[in-house]
């Protein structure tokens, strides 16, 4: 059995243990994972096991699931295992404590910056990088 590790955000520290079934995770309480992030969906992402491996499938997100750092499209479920890391929200997450270090030492290497759109409405978490993971 798989774990899951939440290594950034509200509920940094963690972890729950992935199962048979598709576990749903967002901010609602009616979610297997309950997430305190605000800025991820009240129903944000499926995290499940097939015969083949574990899975992603983002739910239609306001704010979109990342996959080592790229968008993936709602509906579509996505492989994913210790050498991927997901950030939904200000929330950074990984399957297994092998690559929670790896996650960490990469994190040491992002810049964080904000941007405000002109009408000051809308602010946007810009995130650079000299290498990738």
């Amino acid at each position: 059995m798989c774990s899951v590790f939440v290594l950034e955000g509200p509920d940094s520290g963690r972890s729950f243990e992935l199962q048979n079934v598709p576990l749903s995770v967002g901010r609602f309480p009616d979610n297997h994972i309950v997430l305190r992030d605000d800025f991820v969906s009240r129903k944000h992402f499926a995290l499940g096991k097939t015969d083949k491996g574990y899975f992603i499938e983002d739910f239609g997100s306001k704010n979109g699931t990342y996959v080592n750092g790229e968008k993936i499209a709602p509906g579509i479920r996505i492989p994913v295992d210790e050498r991927h890391f997901i950030s939904a929200g200000t929330t950074l997450i990984c399957l297994g404590q092998k690559n929670s270090a790896f996650v960490k030492a990469y994190l040491g290497t992002v810049k964080a910056l904000k941007a405000w759109e002109p009408s000051g409405m809308k602010e946007t978490l810009i995130l650079k990088t000299g290498r990738t993971p």
